[in-house]
């Protein structure tokens, strides 16, 4: 469940997104900047994102997603996704280890209402 405070942050597209992942089998966790934006009331340009997948399952989870994406940080895990709509940019880093996720909260492919 998304919290309502955080719902703006959670767009048709993110949640799209979000379902894939799941359908694949991999958590999707909202982290940084964002969350603190979100929680002041603030917008917030981009997004980023923490999961379990590798570098290559994130490229293939966000083929039919993203318009585009930048994989030059790809040794270091990270695979930046870009679809062209408003809210719709993300890094997405793939977790070294299952216990550095315990601290985020799971997005679920789950839409809410405003």
């Amino acid at each position: 469940m998304i919290p309502p405070r955080l719902s703006s942050v959670f767009s048709e597209a993110l949640v799209a997104l979000a379902a894939r992942f799941e359908e694949a089998g991999y958590p999707l966790y909202l982290v940084g900047g964002s969350v603190r934006d979100a929680l002041l009331d603030r917008e917030s340009e981009d997004l980023d994102f923490t999961t379990s997948a590798r570098p290559d399952a994130i490229e293939s989870i966000g083929a039919g997603w993203a318009s585009s994406s930048f994989t030059a940080g790809k040794e270091f895990g990270t695979i930046g996704l870009v679809r062209s709509a408003p809210r719709s940019t993300g890094t997405i880093r793939a977790s070294p280890t299952s216990h550095s996720q315990r601290a985020f909260r799971r997005i679920s492919p789950v839409a809410t209402s405003p």
